[in-house]
């Protein structure tokens, strides 16, 4: 941080008077501001209530949101003075680019970035920066969401993918890269919800990772996804997927056979195909290994049983 000197002291803010916050008559549990934050933040105000947009505008912006980088007003009236006064985007993403790496969990910078590279329309970097912070962590919310927008808006699919592929090799756990790569696939597949092809070989590659570490449930869930999700479940050829997928997970279940993902994944396959005895079989296999849901189960059972009595 800059030392600080109180704009009081300096002259290109002494025609300014600043405004306290107003906190009613009686105020309650005051929180203790520092001097510097009371000072900056009554600057700001003032310029705020001119509507003023000059370089002392953008000046004390920089200064409020250096003292809390959360301050979303800050950040909204520094876009104002940067489309006021017609500033140079590629200078701020430089600015921001320092910022972000403070604050990589903050969704105001991450919110400011995209406005700004819709508005500028270059993308020349911006994928790389996002591998970037997710070095050092690669489960940031944020930084998923804004490559997502970032990706779709501007068509950036080639090799999102391999990205990927790159990030489950560090962790086959992270459950953010599997959710990006339903993202991916989902919107790159023509004609996604029939496409039965692109859903097996996403299976395929969800297996690939499941033999590696069984009981990790990312994969699992990302082929449920693939088994489940909008597809046409009157179709033979959605049969013929459930039965391609019951039968990697029953190879599964033979070598692990404690496994509640996996048994999950085969009473949806199960329930599907209209095999209800056997989808109630698996609901009490589920009440065992899955200890945790046993009510649960116990509740799907009972529907199951329910639906057998009806026929």
């Amino acid at each position: 941080m800059k030392s600080y000197k109180p704009h009081s002291q300096r002259p290109e803010f002494a025609d300014l008077t600043p405004i306290p916050q107003d906190e009613g008559p009686n105020p309650v549990v005051q929180i203790a501001y520092t001097d510097e934050f009371k000072e900056t933040m009554n600057y700001f105000r003032a310029i705020v209530q001119r509507n003023e947009m000059s370089e002392r505008a953008l000046l004390i912006t920089e200064e409020a949101i250096e003292l809390n980088p959360a301050n979303y007003t800050a950040w909204h009236f520094r876009r104002l003075v940067l489309d006021a006064l017609n500033y140079d985007l590629s200078k701020e993403i430089e600015y921001l680019n320092r910022v972000s790496e403070d604050n990589p969990k903050n969704y105001q910078i991450w919110y400011h970035r995209q406005a700004l590279i819709e508005k500028l329309r270059v993308t020349e970097g911006e994928k790389e920066f996002v591998e970037k912070m997710f070095d050092d962590d690669s489960k940031n919310y944020h930084v998923w969401t804004y490559r997502q927008w970032l990706v779709k808006e501007f068509s950036l699919w080639e090799g999102e993918l391999d990205f990927v592929e790159r990030l489950l090799a560090k962790d086959l756990r992270n459950n953010s890269a599997w959710n990006y790569r339903f993202f991916v696939i989902q919107n790159t597949t023509d004609d996604f919800e029939k496409n039965i092809q692109v859903r097996r070989d996403e299976i395929d590659f969800a297996f690939k990772y499941i033999l590696m570490a069984p009981n990790n449930e990312s994969p699992w869930n990302y082929a449920k996804g693939m088994t489940t999700f909008k597809l046409d479940e009157k179709s033979e050829e959605y049969k013929e997927l459930l039965q391609y997928v019951e039968e990697k997970t029953r190879s599964v279940l033979n070598k692990v056979s404690v496994n509640p993902h996996a048994n999950y994944l085969l009473f949806c396959c199960l329930l599907r195909l209209g095999r209800l005895q056997e989808a109630l079989s698996a609901c009490h296999t589920l009440q065992k290994v899955d200890g945790i849901r046993r009510k649960y189960w116990a509740f799907r059972a009972e529907q199951v049983q329910n639906l057998i009595n009806s026929l």
